[in-house]
This record gives C-alpha cells, structure tokens and sequence, in this order.
C-alpha cells in the first residue's frame, strides 16, 4: 500500500475520490445508488461525518466529507461504505468480478 503525505486533521474537510475495481461502470445504475446511499447512512450512524458535496460519475466518485472535531480517520469510513455496498449488494450489482 502507498504512504501517502496527507494531512490528517481532526474535525477536517477531506476531498475523497473513490474508484470502482477496475473501473468497471458500475456506479450509474439505480442498484449502485441505492447501495452507496444506504452505506453512507449506516457508516454516518457509527462513524459520523457530514456530506459537503458528493459528485457520482460511472467508475468513481468524488466526495467532500467533514469529520468531526475529534476525529481524522476518513479511512475508516471509507473502508465501511466499501465494505457495505460489497457484502449486501455484490451479487445484484453482477459486475463480473470476483470479491476476495
């Protein structure tokens, strides 16, 4: 995994681009919008974190999240939606991939 220079700052904004597996278009379906808006909803209620901006495109999605004041882990709730949409939406969304 890279080690990538990024500040982390409790209480941050974040500018978040997520990409799908191999880019697979798989985003502009009805199923993958319901899948991530029910995934940010469950992470939000654990791990919370308000939605500035979220801007959905075919293969990857850009996102401003705000942590708050005492937290500046965007990873962890970045792993959670991945998870999420993976674990309760995998097999509807029939991407063609195999999920390790």
């Amino acid at each position: 995994m890279p080690n990538y220079r990024r500040p982390y700052i409790a209480g941050g904004t974040y500018s978040i681009t997520q990409v799908t597996y191999q880019r697979v278009p798989w985003l502009c379906w009805d199923i993958s919008r319901q899948a991530l808006r029910e995934a940010f909803i469950s992470v939000k209620e654990r791990h919370p974190f308000s939605i500035e901006a979220i801007v959905l495109l075919p293969e990857h999605f850009h996102s401003l999240l705000t942590l708050p004041e005492n937290d500046a882990n965007f990873q962890v709730r970045l792993r959670l939606i991945r998870t999420y949409v993976t674990k309760r939406y995998g097999a509807e969304l029939k991407i063609g991939r195999t999920i390790s």
